[in-house]
């Protein structure tokens, strides 16, 4: 695990944690408070785990997580469950064939390859956002929650127009732990 030299990097380190994502998602929840105890919850582009890992330790374990990502994630728990695979395979019939007919969350910290173009790059994030969008439409249960990594761009005001379409808008925001040189907002939002 290598760590950048900021503040959040080193904090993730010294408290023994998978990165320095963890502190996004405990800003977010801790403004917001969606993530509670015997929840199901899907996390989308999961490695290295730190969200994950954030809502073992807030639920004391209480909770069921599937991770999913194209890179392995190094966690261990009974009530986690990772499968490697690409965001864009899942579907509802994906998720019936595991059994699994809902979710109360589904959080994505997940980012698509970046070139350096910042159109292109923006582009790929509405896209992969776009598809967890879909996701939450079709697996969500009413009144869950949605937190997704969305790169700003000029596809800003199009995806505004998806969430709105299915979800109570909370709030965009981009977290104080995030890079300040970063593009990252998350969306919030609330199943309708």
């Amino acid at each position: 695990m290598t760590y950048d030299k900021d503040f959040y990097s080193l904090k993730a380190k010294k408290n023994n944690l998978k990165a320095r994502s963890y502190f996004k998602l405990q800003e977010i929840d801790e403004r917001y408070d969606f993530i509670k105890a015997n929840q199901r919850i899907l996390d989308l582009g999961s490695s290295p785990g730190s969200w994950s890992q954030y809502l073992l330790q807030k639920t004391k374990g209480n909770i069921s997580i599937i991770g999913i990502d194209v890179k392995n994630t190094l966690l261990s728990h009974q009530n986690y469950l990772f499968i490697q695979e690409n965001l864009f395979n899942l579907s509802k019939q994906y998720f019936k064939n595991l059994k699994i007919t809902s979710f109360d969350g589904i959080i994505c910290d997940a980012l698509p390859p970046t070139s350096g173009i910042k159109e292109k790059d923006s582009f790929a994030s509405f896209e992969m956002v776009s598809k967890v969008l879909e996701l939450a439409e079709e697996m969500l249960n009413k009144r869950c929650f949605l937190i997704a990594k969305y790169f700003w761009g000029t596809e800003a005001p199009n995806l505004k127009e998806k969430i709105i379409k299915n979800f109570k808008l909370i709030k965009l925001l981009k977290p104080k732990s995030s890079k300040k040189n970063s593009r990252e907002i998350f969306i919030i939002g609330e199943k309708l």
